[in-house]
């Protein structure tokens, strides 16, 4: 979103992917890993990944929300995303809203996150 001091969502790679493609492609012939950040959404999961890049970061603030209200199926989604990415060879890093109080359940449900960002308390 224009003027927003972080992202709130992930490529929409149906939408923009052929404008991403010849971007990773040029990261890569540099041997540059590439990494994009996306929603916990199967099908996107598997667009990054036929694409050519080598990580996904998934967005968690809607993780951290439903966390935060108790909702014991918070992960669900990211699960099921970090499972597609394993199949697909991705690695998997997670980002935003992430903090002392959630990561321990996120990162127990997902054990094959790579790398953590915005983690904060």
């Amino acid at each position: 979103m224009p003027g927003a001091s972080t992202s709130d969502h992930g490529w929409d790679l149906a939408r923009d992917g052929q404008r991403v493609l010849p971007i990773i492609q040029q990261l890569k012939a540099l041997g540059c890993r590439v990494s994009l950040f996306m929603d916990a959404n199967i099908d996107a999961i598997a667009q990054a990944a036929s694409l050519g890049t080598d990580r996904v970061e998934l967005y968690t603030a809607p993780y951290a929300e439903a966390f935060a209200h108790g909702d014991a199926g918070a992960a669900s989604a990211y699960i099921a995303a970090g499972r597609k990415a394993a199949e697909l060879g991705l690695g998997l890093n997670a980002g935003h809203d992430l903090n002392l109080l959630n990561l321990p359940a996120f990162v127990q449900a997902i054990p094959n996150v790579l790398e953590v960002s915005s983690a904060t308390r």
